[in-house]
């Protein structure tokens, strides 16, 4: 499976492509103000160097701005003429409400090295040979213009529609003045250090990129920067942690705030059987509200503590197929930290198709993912959609919230506790530090399964699917999939202001003394059971978990109540013992006075008898 993910996932480059790396601007504000979103490119009938260029490319992500791509040179190609259509869809950074769409075409020349946007887009494409003649020739035009040509390079015009094309600085951690050998023997902290800082806005940079290249870099606890992010060609771009670090690989700064940084097409990993510690990423509170970070296909692994490590800052996200997964710690761990300018974290976005699973076995500490909040620390705003969480190989539960405040999670498939010996965790766990309750919650569009059966790698079936517990309320459970429990599919012992129609049939829910439900669309069953078969405790002694059984004298209690008195004009046979009866013109009725049988005949009201030891008497 894991070989499959790589192909999958990694960017398919060709030799000979040109790179187009730039800032993209807002095109109703071309000055400084950045987008984010994505651009889709369709390329005409061409071929380059004999080659058909496919039509449709899957769609670039656009993150703060960031575009950076290859694509076949198309100045030359075949037929002549040809050229690549540019659809945008993009929001402003800090308004994502508002969306902007256009187009525009790109023809781009042969070059090693990355062009802007503004050196590729054109107004007009003629059929003539040579339409931008060599790369060394076209210098940046001013921001939402593009190239006018005919035969020849001639002006710079308006492009309508269009947004302008930023200034971005490029650093290549193997080129001058940086150097770093990626060759995975040579340590190259200082190399890319001095890559991050030369972009650093913390110290005086303008921002950008920082690209590795295909190879190994061996490095050991690089400080973050301030609208700095990183960028490789695929999981082949590996940046590992140095042996015997027993630190983290990236770390935020002391003292500064970093935003806007982020990381793309790279494979970190922790080199666990040479460091006793450290995590990919760790971010920590520093008084600094760091914001708007992003993992976007990323391969983060083996790292010996938690793969990442968050106390502060907002507006995160894992994305793009990015997988998480064999560290000695959690995958994720957020757990947040305040102080006078900042109150815990906020506005996580795990979503479309991030996979989180499989910790190092044996790992028995901690929990997939953590989000640990509590002691007065701000926890809300939390999103895990359409994700694979959990594996055969997640030790504890596979999500764990504590005192968090609005979060969703939705349409994942969550798997959890299947290597612990004494199983009591759960796919998810929603429980509290003791003051501040999790709340306005929803669980939802899950499938939940657990991975080996006991015996296996010492498995075992995880105890709930879901565990609702301590101060817990407001969680609605919508529609789920539950499956792969222990014990039952939910253990309840806050408050869920609603259950979806997805109890699975046959299954019991544990609702402790304290725990409530309030059910707007419950859907229960039960397994066939024996006639007059009843669900309840036991028939005596102390209390204990209820069960089918069949129901006992001590069930029905004892109540006052008054007799049914029947006015008949003829007796049946054999009635009830101790029907009682008002009775005219009645035969066979037995007198108080005698022992036989002796016709009665009653006159007014008739004359009251009842049934006893198989004959009616009179009363």
């Amino acid at each position: 499976m894991k070989k499959l993910l790589l192909y999958i996932f990694l960017p398919f480059v060709l030799l000979g492509q040109t790179p187009v790396h730039d800032i993209l601007l807002n095109p109703t504000d071309t000055t400084t103000s950045t987008v984010s979103g994505t651009l889709n490119i369709v390329s005409s009938a061409m071929q380059v160097n004999g080659s058909i260029v496919v039509k449709t490319l899957t769609p670039y992500k656009i993150v703060a701005g960031v575009v950076t791509l290859t694509l076949a040179p198309n100045d030359t190609s075949t037929n002549l003429g040809s050229y690549y259509t540019v659809n945008y869809s993009v929001n402003q950074v800090g308004n994502a409400k508002v969306t902007t769409n256009y187009s525009e075409k790109w023809v781009v020349p042969t070059s090693v090295s990355p062009l802007t946007i503004s050196q590729v887009r054109v107004t007009t494409v003629t059929t003539t040979a040579n339409t931008i003649i060599l790369a060394s020739q076209i210098t940046a035009g001013p921001n939402g213009t593009c190239l006018s040509s005919n035969g020849t390079i001639t002006s710079w015009t308006t492009c309508a529609g269009s947004g302008g094309s930023g200034t971005i600085a490029w650093a290549n951690v193997k080129a001058s003045p940086f150097n770093a050998a990626g060759n995975g023997t040579t340590i190259d902290t200082a190399a890319v250090q001095a890559a991050i800082t030369s972009l650093d806005k913390n110290h005086g940079g303008t921002g950008g990129v920082v690209y590795f290249p295909a190879g190994t870099y061996p490095v050991c606890g690089l400080v973050l920067g301030d609208h700095v992010s990183f960028y490789g060609d695929g999981w082949v771009s590996i940046v590992t942690l140095a042996p015997g670090c027993n630190g983290d690989e990236f770390i935020s700064p002391t003292g500064f705030p970093v935003a806007y940084f982020s990381f793309h097409n790279l494979n970190l990993t922790g080199n666990d059987g040479n460091n006793t510690s450290g995590s990919a990423v760790s971010i920590t509170a520093t008084g600094d509200n760091h914001s708007d970070i992003y993992w976007d296909n990323v391969l983060i692994n083996h790292f010996a503590g938690d793969c990442l490590y968050v106390e502060s800052g907002f507006q995160y996200h894992i994305q793009g197929g990015t997988i998480i997964e064999a560290c000695g710690g959690a995958l994720l761990h957020v757990a947040p930290q305040g102080n006078t300018n900042l109150t815990g974290t906020y506005r996580w976005f795990i979503e479309n198709s991030s996979l989180l699973w499989n910790n190092t076995t044996g790992n028995t500490s901690q929990d997939g993912i953590i989000f640990a909040g509590g002691n007065g620390k701000l926890l809300s705003n939390i999103n895990i959609n359409g994700n694979h969480i959990g594996n055969n190989d997640i030790q504890k539960n596979a999500i764990h919230l504590t005192s968090a405040t609005a979060f969703e999670i939705s349409g994942n498939r969550i798997g959890g506790g299947s290597q612990a010996a004494s199983n009591t965790y759960a796919g998810i766990l929603v429980d509290d530090d003791g003051v501040a309750a999790s709340t306005l919650g929803v669980i939802s569009g899950n499938l939940f399964s657990s991975g080996n059966p006991p015996g296996a790698n010492g498995g075992n079936k995880e105890n709930y699917n879901v565990s609702i517990q301590g101060l817990s309320s407001n969680i609605a459970l919508g529609t789920n999939e539950y499956s792969g429990y222990l014990t039952a599919p939910l253990s309840i012992a806050g408050t869920v202001s609603n259950v979806g129609p997805s109890i699975v049939a046959n299954a019991p829910i544990t609702i402790s003394p304290t725990g409530t439900i309030a059910c707007a669309t419950c859907v229960t069953s039960a397994a066939t059971q024996a006639a007059n078969a009843i669900f309840a405790g036991p028939t005596t002694g102390a209390a204990a978990t209820p069960t089918w059984r069949a129901l006992v004298a001590a069930d029905i209690p004892s109540l006052s109540y008054e007799p049914v008195i029947y006015i008949l004009s003829a007796l049946p046979a054999t009635p009830p013992t101790g029907t009682l009866a008002y009775c005219t013109d009645c035969k066979n009725v037995q007198d108080d006075s005698v022992l036989f049988d002796s016709n009665i005949v009653g006159s007014g009201s008739g004359t009251l008898v009842v049934y006893e030891n198989g004959h009616w008497r009179v009363h």
